[in-house]
């Protein structure tokens, strides 16, 4: 399925993509509201934009997924988010909401992931906290 994907560009850290919103916050987070139904488009779309706001750092960042208004995911949407949850520069992913399809997503995605970089939380208070905690020694 081929959707159109609209990138509008509100900043040097603020890019929204269709109705989702990304943001790269001064702590090496990406804040991200995930809003309808991720595709395999927009899961690769969501790749090249991280990478273009990263430019080439190689500093840890993490993930806030704010999917209270998000809609299922693609399976190949949720294999992509385990790709950036294996990723060596990778802290943490954390996604929270309230919307009863949150949950299930987040499970999904979590339940592929084999590390335990990833997890759900109810409310963004919850999962910020977790994510600013050190970053995990990773074995060589």
């Amino acid at each position: 399925m081929n959707q159109k994907i609209t990138i509008r560009e509100v900043s040097k850290d603020e890019i929204w993509m269709n109705h989702n919103r990304i943001r790269l916050l001064e702590d090496q987070v990406f804040h991200i509201v995930a809003c309808g139904e991720q595709t395999s488009e927009m899961a690769y779309t969501y790749l090249d934009i991280f990478d273009r706001m990263l430019s080439g750092s190689s500093k840890p960042v993490s993930y806030l997924v704010d999917l209270n208004q998000a809609g299922k995911n693609s399976s190949e949407a949720r294999r992509v988010w385990k790709q950036i949850g294996d990723r060596a520069q990778t802290h943490r992913i954390a996604l929270f909401g309230l919307h009863p399809v949150a949950e299930v997503l987040a499970c999904f995605v979590i339940g592929i992931s084999n590390e335990q970089k990833m997890r759900f939380f109810r409310n963004e208070t919850a999962a910020m906290n977790w994510l600013r905690k050190e970053p995990v020694s990773r074995k060589q």
